[in-house]
This record gives C-alpha cells, sequence and structure tokens, in this order.
C-alpha cells in the first residue's frame, strides 16, 4: 500500500533540485539599494550624494547597484503635469549627472528632453484653450436655454460642465499618449547610452 505523503514532503520533494543562486540574490540585493539610493535623493538631493553612495558599494556589486538607480531614475521621469513632476525630472536630471559625471551623451539628452517638457507644457496649455474656445457656443446656447427657463441671465462656467470635462479629458488623453511616447524613445536611448 502506497504511504500517504504529507505537504512537507512534497514540497521537498519539489524543491530537492532547487538550488539558491547566491549571485543571483546578490544582484537582487544591489539592485534594491540603488533603488533606495536614488529615491532617498530624489525626496531629499542636498542630503544624499550619489556618487559617494555608489562607491560605498563593493565594486563587484556596484554595477548591479546602477542598474537599480537607473531604472528608478527612468520611472521617475514624466510628462511635467505639475509643478512637482517638473521639479522631479529636474532632480533626475541632476541625478543622472551625478551617476555619469562628463556623459555629453546623456548632458545632450537632457538638454532635448528640457525643450521637450516646455514644449509639451505650452502645447497642452493651447490645446485646452482651443477646446474651451471651440466649446463656448456651445456652452453659450446651454445658458441662454437655462436663462430662459429662470428668466435671469446665467454664466457657466465650462469647468463646471460634465460633457465640457469630458471632452477636454479625452483631448487630453490623446494628447498625453503621443507625447508619451516620444518621451519613451527618450528613455530607451538613456538605456542605451548606460
Amino acid at each position: 500500500m502506497d504511504k500517504i505523503k504529507s505537504a512537507w514532503e512534497i514540497a521537498l520533494e519539489k524543491t530537492k533540485n532547487v538550488k539558491a543562486d547566491r549571485e543571483s540574490l546578490k544582484e537582487r540585493e544591489y539592485i534594491e539599494q540603488g533603488k533606495k539610493i536614488i529615491s532617498a535623493y530624489l525626496d531629499n538631493p542636498e542630503q544624499v550624494n550619489i556618487s559617494s553612495s555608489l562607491n560605498k558599494i563593493t565594486k563587484n556589486y556596484q554595477a548591479f547597484a546602477k542598474k537599480g538607480m537607473v531604472e528608478t531614475l527612468l520611472s521617475n521621469l514624466t510628462l511635467p503635469l505639475t509643478d512637482y513632476t517638473a521639479q522631479r525630472n529636474t532632480r533626475v536630471s541632476q541625478a543622472f549627472a551625478g551617476l555619469l559625471p562628463g556623459s555629453d551623451e546623456v548632458a545632450a539628452v537632457f538638454t532635448q528632453l528640457v525643450q521637450f517638457f516646455s514644449r509639451f507644457s505650452e502645447d497642452r496649455e493651447n490645446i485646452q484653450e482651443q477646446i474651451k474656445a471651440q466649446y463656448m457656443p456651445k456652452l453659450k446656447q446651454k445658458a441662454e436655454a437655462i436663462a430662459q427657463q429662470l428668466g435671469t441671465e446665467v454664466e457657466l462656467d465650462p469647468f463646471a460642465d460634465p460633457e465640457f470635462n469630458a471632452l477636454l479629458k479625452r483631448s487630453l488623453t490623446e494628447f498625453d499618449e503621443r507625447y508619451n511616447a516620444v518621451l519613451h524613445q527618450a528613455k530607451d536611448e538613456l538605456r542605451r547610452l548606460i
């Protein structure tokens, strides 16, 4: 008669050929350490020196830490939708300069990104103004209809109108997607340079 195996015995059988890859564990550990260094830098750049933090890591593992740093920096490089994200992008640029001092190619990419972000902000404002201008006749009709019902003049705010907000959101989402595609290409270029 066959012996019924416990869950523990089954687990041991399934894992008996699995060996812990120490180098893989070290790689993950130092990637995480690199991510933490960059996160601390982005939160408080005056308190963290990237190159000295990297130099404190054993030479054999610096490449892993650098990999974690780069991925964290790239994930924090976003379209400047707010003042906070614009400041964050500036810190990302400064962090790359600290991580790769003297890299003219990386500096050139960030020079282009500064222009790209400026253009993005201007174009986004223009899109909002164009949509508002296009929608104003419809909003005026709505205001006139309400005024006839109430017997008094009414002024409507386009940003309080759900139809306007839906149109604006849809248009800005499409606009942002196009710019995000270009930003993704810039991130790929930065990965290639590192």
